[in-house]
């Protein structure tokens, strides 16, 4: 931003800006005549701004200011020239006034002086030529004249007021206020003829100004304006005074009004743009200087303005051209020439700049500032040396110039001449020891000099001073990084980077940081922010490249060194990192290439021909990779790794011994390298020398027992010598130590395989795949094991997994396809075995196999084909003979099948497949003797032959022997659970025997094992709804009708299910489907009128019945269900002759019911009486007659009777619940027993949970009876089944309240107000709500909404308050307050909230008298007394507080040992001891103080409140014991208070107990890390014990929490002294006496320092300061 420099008073304060803005006045005749304003960035530049003008004349333009001074004679229009008496005196002062009016001053000094000569005692005469003098600017010879005048005429206001004017040009202000005074005073006493003077006002006002007396210089302008409100040059006045005095909009609106009076006025237009300037209105002000310019083109200082204002908007073009302007005008105007060159650099034309910056230094050597500017232009464009000569002269003009030090620090650190930077640095401290940029500078230099720790104070001292500086964190973090405080180092960086998040150096120094302690995820975030910042920086790239490397993240690694060496190709140690990179993403042959390239940047580096070696091993150029290795040991004979690298590639040539050679040599030059001794046992093993190779490996475990892959290679050599159960113990430690080692998993299960233990096996392969999915090995093996468990499909899947990886594998496909046999997998399996076939042609049992697969297909000739190639290579195969019987059967050749089965059954005659095949195929030919026959064989043979039983009860069902055809079924469904049809025939079997349980559980099974038909679904749902087990049945019919949807039968049953399910409306839909297929049905007609009047669509019902009816006359159930739509419809005569003729077809209860029912709608109650009377003689134990009875006699208000009547329905149905709640109901009308009223509902309840209103009323009761869980559950489960009920809602959100469970409590509000929006009361339990959620301000708003639908409700009043109040809204809160005690005046909570409003509010008298009138209308209420003894605490009338709180503590409970009260009481009355003790401490009662505490220890023991007072005032009284004893108690209540274990310590260490101290603040600061005096006393502490490193520890975290701590500085001091650090020590005491420079020990401390570095004269004056502080006459 650029500055402005303003021409005025050279008392204001000078500015430290660098650009230079002109102000001016009307008055130009001297800088004291000018408009004051600030100053100039230095006074030097002041006086050459202002030189060349303080001599002029005075011009035109200077005439306006003196036409404000007073005389004495009439002014004329126009100058007239009489000839004059030579002894005339009055015509010689006539004609000077005509000269005077003129502007002929000379002439008119002439005729004054010819007029005085004549008379010298004329007032008048004296006057006047005091104004010529002036106007001819002789100023002093006008003071005289002004003298004479008053000498003659003391009583001359004018004349005192015109002489004040004069002695302000003189700088005489003292004498100026002196005459502005005489000349108000005798204005004041003589206004008729000096009416409205103001100009005594106005000059009193700029002669305050200018001796800074500010104030009243504005009072002064006003009253000069009161007097004369369109003075513009007042108003000029004060506008700039205002603006000095930093009201810029008031200074702006006198400049507005100046204005307005003269528009013409260029001064006060140049001087309004630098007041718009300040106010950043950076547009105006422009057309305020060009408004100046305008009227004036040669006003060169407002073009100057201009430019600042230009260059201020970045119209940099625009400034250069004003700036030149001024300069055409007056080419030595130096502040022209600063600002020109300000803007050349800004544009880039730093040659101009310099040139233009160097005018400046011609025209005003002294002008330090410019010779600064070009010391920095010089630096910008690398020209150090000249540079540093500027800044040199910098220093010389103004040794007290700080930012000159600091310029010429910095281009000495250029110069790498870090000393003499240091000295530059260490002056600007000292001119600026507040400056947080020269510390910083300072460290840098410390830092280039390695003197790391001083360095650290320079940056802590910076951050210090200025918390903000983000390059000082940033350095100091890479000091500390020096020092290898990593965690340190990064805190700081992570405040740099906080400061400022586009530090990109400081995001990679984090980077690194956290690199370093191996934190890469973080590291890379650190460098991403680098470089999103400054993707050009090549070592964050470098760096991230690193990280991602060390992450395994090799791709983006890459990505990062391709980066890096894109922006620096001769990087070698980057293409040496990219190529390991690229090795490790397998692109060996660029990784070769990458070393290549290394190498020839770097032939010398020998890491790249190794890494190159190893590239060409991976490869297999194993005699390449021996050469690059030889090139490595040539530059590094001595590396053991190549020589174990050179001994891999050799192993890997199979040339072992070479091998076993190079690696005893990498042993000889490091016999620790475990790797060596594992590779040297793997040679050993390939040379066939197991034991030695069992030496290499033990020696390696030796080194290193914890590597599973050395363990793993001890193991295989334990195999290979068949010692498997040794072997599986190395497996076992290998994966001990590497659980996911898959060839350790693999290995040890190949040796439990060996072992016989395949369960086992199979686990250790699954637990290899899992490691590694693609290991093929341990595929197949676990396939092997499988099989051998006879778990083929997980077998299969293993074979699959092997094959894709071995796809050749004679074994695997037979396997696979033997596998895929036994789960029946039949397409699979031929596969398999054509594959097989392939391989080995001749393999008869795959040809059978085949045969087998090819049955199962179906493709009979085909089978038949590859079982005659079996018989072929095996005629004694009696599988293959019974399984060609079977293809022959398929084949429709029955006899040659029955000839197959009996030359199976000749070779082995229990081979019981071949005597069921023969079953079964006699039953096809019609011979069940003979059938039955071979399946009693085949069942003899094997028992356990599900399909031998499932044939057999086949032919049991076909010759109607269901009992037994139950049990072979039942047979197979043992063997074979998942069999579907044996269920679904068992399940039929059944169900003809009307076992409907067995046969619902058959269909189930079948369900549940194989897809729907309509027959198993139809027969299941009819068994079903046999059980009542409606919805089941429902679905059954469902899935049935999708199958066949024209069956109406299954529509019919599916109506009665849904019917049963209450489901009207789809169940009404089912009977109309039915009559479409059958409909003169009349029981469908009569079940849809019952579902239609079920769904209250009774006029439809009516017309069903009516069907009915005509379809069959005879049927009482229609007419009685057609008096009862009647009943419905409203038609009541028609429902008494329709239940009338039901009665008459056959008198049932139900019928009388409903024909009392139908006459008690007809009012005709004595009717409905009798016939429910009929209904009880035919149905006495019928509850719901009795019911309808109870609910006619509740009408008719006999409530005992209707309440006997509900008992007689309990008694016969006691489950009956809506005669429960009836019974509720009248108990509620009688006024019976809460609790037996509960139990009513609760009965009801139990029978019909889904009854709303019995919840409803069950809550409320429950809520009245304090049994808040319950009456919740009650209010859900009622809203569950009726959520639209409000009511309900608002209800359940009250008990949440009540149980404190707040936030659902306002989520049940919400939900009642979202169903009633005006329903006030639940805003006002929402409001209340939220307040106990601490959600004050919306608790206040929903309040606010209560009121505005019911405003005259205190409560909402008073919770608006309460929500007020804690938003510390503590008057609008007294407002609610005083608003519900308008509205009812007896409540004294009211009363009592009030009150602690105004006690809040510092109204403390107030408060009192509300808590008084509380306890008015509440003489118990303890809180009001206590309330008034806080107030009266507040107001130090300690004895009245501990009276109110005696008071408070009578209405107290007694509290005994073993009794306990609610937590509220006791807290207040806890609270009560402890404000007692308070009182008593301010009275310095102590001892009584303590006793109160102690009663509120007594009374609420748990409470570490009145603990921590006792030990206060314990430690106040020096009692360290009994308060030790107090904080314990306390710690031991609650230990996480960090100031307990603070003053704990206290008493400990006045105790003695050091090491118990150290360890309480060692508690208090871990509680409380940021806790500075805690630190502080441990430092203390460690300091006493001698302990000075941990102390100095301390005393460093005490001073980074408070930097102003004197006393730690010192102490920080005394421990470096111990230490004999004494610069450090030096630089501690400096700070502490710079914080409090009056404590003698501080002083005395540094000079200590001071003699110890033999500084005796530094010593001197610091002893000097101290025995000056401790003996002040000295």
């Amino acid at each position: 931003m650029v500055s402005r420099f303003w021409l005025g008073s050279k008392h204001r304060k000078k500015s430290a800006q660098t650009q230079v803005q002109i102000s001016t006045s009307k008055d130009t005749s001297s800088d004291s005549n000018s408009l004051p304003g600030a100053t100039a960035i230095s006074s030097s530049l002041e006086r050459g701004a202002t030189k060349s003008h303080q001599n002029k004349p005075i011009s035109s333009t200077a005439i306006a200011e003196y036409e404000t001074m007073k005389s004495d004679f009439a002014q004329k229009s126009a100058s007239t020239n009489y000839p004059v008496s030579t002894d005339d005196s009055e015509a010689w002062y006539s004609q000077g006034n005509s000269y005077r009016n003129a502007g002929k001053l000379d002439v008119a000094l002439a005729c004054y002086s010819k007029t005085i000569e004549l008379q010298p005692h004329k007032q008048e005469a004296w006057a006047n030529l005091g104004w010529v003098l002036v106007g001819l600017g002789r100023l002093e010879e006008a003071l005289s004249s002004y003298e004479q005048a008053i000498e003659l005429q003391p009583q001359d206001a004018e004349a005192w007021a015109n002489q004040g004017w004069v002695l302000f040009q003189l700088g005489r202000y003292a004498e100026t206020i002196e005459s502005c005074d005489r000349a108000i005073e005798l204005q004041a006493g003589d206004a008729n003829e000096h009416p409205n003077d103001h100009f005594a006002w106005y000059q009193k006002g700029r002669t305050l100004f200018e001796i800074q007396e500010y104030d009243k210089a504005l009072a002064a302008y006003d009253r000069a304006l009161e007097i004369k409100p369109d003075d513009r040059l007042t108003l000029s006045h004060k506008g700039w005074l205002l603006f000095g005095i930093g009201q810029a909009q008031a200074a702006y609106a006198c400049y507005e009004q100046s204005l307005q009076i003269d528009p013409s006025d260029r001064f006060a237009w140049n001087n309004q743009g630098q007041v718009l300037f300040q106010l950043g209105q950076i547009a105006a002000a422009i057309q305020s200087y060009q408004k100046a310019t305008e009227l004036d083109s040669q006003f060169y200082q407002a073009w100057n303005n201009l430019g600042v204002a230009h260059f201020e908007q970045k119209g940099f073009q625009d400034a250069l051209r004003c700036y030149n302007c001024a300069l055409d005008l007056a080419p030595d105007f130096p502040a022209a020439w600063y600002n020109k060159g300000k803007v050349l650099f800004f544009l880039g034309d730093f040659e101009a700049a310099l040139a233009a910056h160097t005018k400046v230094t011609q025209l005003q050597p002294d002008f330090y500032q410019a010779w600064n500017h070009c010391g920095n232009i010089l630096f910008h464009l690398g020209e150090l040396e000249p540079a540093l000569r500027r800044y040199e002269v910098v220093t010389k003009l103004q040794p007290q110039f700080a930012e000159g030090w600091t310029n010429r620090g910095n281009i000495l650190a250029q110069l790498d001449r870090p000393q003499e930077a240091l000295n530059c640095y260490t002056q600007a401290t000292t001119l600026l020891p507040r400056d947080a940029e020269a510390w910083n500078n300072r460290g840098k230099a410390m830092f280039k000099l390695k003197r790391y720790e001083h360095a650290l104070d320079c940056y802590r001292k910076a951050t210090q001073l200025e918390s903000t500086h983000s390059d000082a964190w940033n350095n100091q973090g890479k000091t500390l990084f020096k020092l290898s405080k990593f965690d340190a180092a990064i805190n700081c960086y992570e405040q740099a980077t906080r400061l400022d998040p586009d530090f990109y150096t400081a995001w990679n120094n984090l980077g690194v940081a956290q690199f370093h302690l191996q934190h890469y995820d973080a590291a890379i975030c650190s460098y991403d922010r680098t470089l999103k910042l400054q993707p050009q920086f090549h070592q964050a790239w470098y760096n991230k490249g690193m990280a991602l490397f060390h992450l395994s993240q090799y791709e983006q690694a890459l990505d990062c060194y391709d980066r890096t060496l894109k922006l620096k190709p001769d990087y070698h140690q980057a293409w040496n990192n990219l190529g390991f990179v690229l090795f490790h993403l397998g692109r060996y042959q660029e990784a070769i290439s990458s070393y290549n390239h290394t190498l020839k940047l770097n032939p010398e580096f020998y890491p790249a021909w190794y890494n190159q070696g190893i590239a060409l091993a991976q490869q297999g150029e194993y005699t390449e990779a021996i050469d690059s290795y030889d090139r490595a040991i040539n530059f590094q004979p001595d590396d053991p790794y190549i020589w174990h690298s050179r001994g891999q590639a050799l192993a890997r040539l199979e040339r072992n011994q070479d091998a076993v050679t190079c690696y005893d040599r990498s042993i000889a030059l490091s016999a620790e390298n475990y790797q060596v001794w594992d590779d040297r046992g793997k040679a050993l093993v390939a040379l066939g020398w197991y034991p030695e190779a069992q030496d290499s490996f033990d020696r390696a475990l030796r080194l290193r027992a914890k590597d599973p892959a050395i363990w793993l290679s001890h193991g295989i050599v334990q195999g290979l010598q068949q010692e498997y159960t040794a072997a599986l113990e190395s497996y076992d430690r290998a994966i001990a130590l590497d659980s996911n080692f898959d060839r350790a998993w693999y290995e040890r299960g190949n040796a439990l395989a060996a072992l016989g233990r395949h369960e086992y096996a199979v686990t250790n392969f699954d637990r290899a795949i899992a490691i590694e999915p693609n290991f093929c090995p341990a595929h197949q093996g676990k396939g092997q094991s499988l099989f051998k468990l006879n778990r083929y499909a997980e077998a299969i899947a293993s074979y699959d997994a092997a094959l894709t990886i071995e796809p050749n594998s004679f074994e695997g496909w037979c396997q696979r396809g033997y596998a895929f046999s036994h789960l029946e997998g039949w397409e699979d399996a031929l596969y398999s075995y054509q594959q097989a076939l392939k391989i080995d042609v001749t393999a008869a049992t795959i040809w059978y196999l085949q045969a087998k697969t090819l049955l199962k297909l179906q493709l009979y000739p085909a089978a038949l084909t590859a079982y005659d190639r079996a018989i072929e290579l095996n005629a004694q195969d009696y599988y293959s003979w019974n399984d060609r019987g079977l293809t022959l059967a398929h084949l429709g050749r029955q006899q040659d099948a029955i000839d197959s089965y009996r030359q199976a059954i000749e070779i082995q005659p229990d081979y019981h497949p071949a005597w069921h095949n023969l079953g079964k195929e006699l039953t096809q030919i019609g011979d069940p003797e003979g059938a039955l026959a071979a399946y009693d064989r085949a069942v003899e043979f094997h028992p356990q032959d599900p399909d031998t039983w499932y044939g057999l009860g086949n032919l049991l069902w076909q010759l109607e022997q269901l009992p037994d055809a139950v049990f072979a079924y039942a047979q197979v469904t043992n063997l074979q659970p998942n069999r579907a049809e044996a269920w679904y025939r068992q399940g039929k079997a059944l169900q003809q025997l009307q076992e409907w349980e067995r046969a619902s559980a058959c269909y189930e099974r079948v369900t549940s094992l194989t897809s729907a038909s309509y027959d198993l679904c139809y027969s299941h749902g009819r068994v079903l709804a046999q059980l009542r087990r409606w919805e089941a049945a429902l679905a059954c019919y469902e899935v049935a009708l999708k199958l066949n949807e024209n069956e109406p039968a299954a529509w019919y049953d599916k109506g009665l299910a849904l019917a049963a399910l209450y489901r009207w409306e789809e169940a009404n839909s089912c009977y109309d489907r039915a009559l479409t297929l059958d409909p003169q049905n009349y029981a469908i007609f009569y079940n849809q009128s019952r579902v239609q009047a079920a769904q209250g669509e009774w006029a439809t019902a009516s017309l069903a019945c009516i069907r009915a009816i005509e379809l069959n006359p005879e049927h009482a159930d229609a007419w009685e269900q057609h008096g009862r739509v009647a009943i419905e419809l409203g038609d009541y005569n028609t429902a008494v002759a329709s239940l009338q003729t039901a009665t008459d077809l056959q008198p049932r209860a139900s019928s009388w019911l409903l024909l009392g029912q139908a006459q008690y709608h007809q009012g005709d109650f004595f009717s409905a009486l009798s016939a429910y009377r009929q209904a009880l003689e035919l149905a006495p134990d019928c509850a719901e007659i009795w019911y309808h009875r109870g609910y006619l006699l509740g009408n008719l208000e006999r409530w005992e009777d209707a309440l006997n009547s509900y008992n007689r329905a309990i008694e016969f149905d006691p489950n009956f619940s809506l005669a429960w709640y009836q019974r509720g109901q009248a108990q509620f009308q009688l006024r019976t027993e809460p609790t037996e009223n509960l139990h009513s509902y609760h009965c009801c309840l139990e029978l019909d949970p889904n009854y709303a209103p019995a919840w409803y009323q069950q809550g409320n009761l429950l809520f009245q009876l304090g049994q808040l869980t319950p009456a919740l559950d009650s209010y859900e489960r009622a809203l569950q089944l009726k959520p639209e009920d409000y009511y309900t809602w608002n209800n359940h959100g009250n008990v949440l309240g009540s149980l404190k469970r707040f936030e659902e409590a306002i989520d049940s509000y919400d939900r009642s107000l979202a169903l009633q929006p005006q329903f006030y009361q639940s805003w006002h339990n929402r409001g209340k709500a939220l307040f106990h959620l601490n959600r004050y301000e919306e608790a206040a708003t929903a309040h606010e909404r209560s009121l505005e639908i019911h405003p005259d409700d205190a409560n909402a009043w008073n919770g608006r308050g309460l929500a007020l109040q804690h938003l510390g809204c503590w008057q609008e809160a007294l407002a609610c307050y005083e608003k519900s005690v308008d509205i009812d005046r007896q409540d004294p909570l009211v009363w009592l909230n009030r009150g602690v409003a105004l006690f809040h509010l510092q109204k403390y008298e107030d408060a009192i008298a509300c808590y008084d009138n509380c306890a008015i209308l509440n003489p118990d209420d303890r809180q009001a007394y206590h309330y008034r003894g806080n107030a009266l605490l507040e107001l130090g009338r300690w004895e009245s507080a501990i009276a109110s709180f005696d008071r408070a503590l009578t209405l107290s409970p007694t509290v005994e040992m073993g009794t306990s009260h609610s937590n509220a009481a006791t807290s207040l009355t806890t609270r009560a001891w402890n404000s007692r003790g308070n009182a008593l401490f301010q009275l310095g009662n102590l001892e009584a103080a303590i006793h109160s505490y102690h009663q509120a220890t007594k009374v609420a023991p748990q409470d570490p409140s009145g603990w921590n007072n006792r030990g206060t005032t314990h430690l106040n009284l020096q009692q360290y014991p009994e308060a030790l004893h107090c904080y314990q108690t306390s710690l031991k209540l609650r230990d996480d208070d960090a100031t307990t274990w603070y003053k704990q310590s206290i008493a400990q260490q006045a105790l003695g107990q050091i090491d118990a101290a150290i360890s309480s603040l060692g508690r208090a600061v871990k509680l409380d890390p940021e806790y500075t005096p805690a630190w502080y006393r441990l430092g203390n502490i460690h300091l006493v014990r001698r302990e000075f490193e941990a102390a100095l520890a301390d005393y460093e975290i005490a001073l980074n929490l408070d930097p102003d701590r004197a006393a730690a500085w010192n102490s920080r001091g005394n421990c470096l002294i111990e230490l004999n650090r004494l610069d450090n020590a030096l630089f501690s005491f400096e700070q502490a006496t710079g914080l409090d420079p009056e404590n003698p020990e501080f002083w005395f401390n540094k000079g200590r320092v001071h003699s110890s570095l033999q500084q005796w004269e530094s010593a001197e004056n610091c002893y000097h300061q101290a025995r000056s502080l401790t003996q002040p006459d000295w």
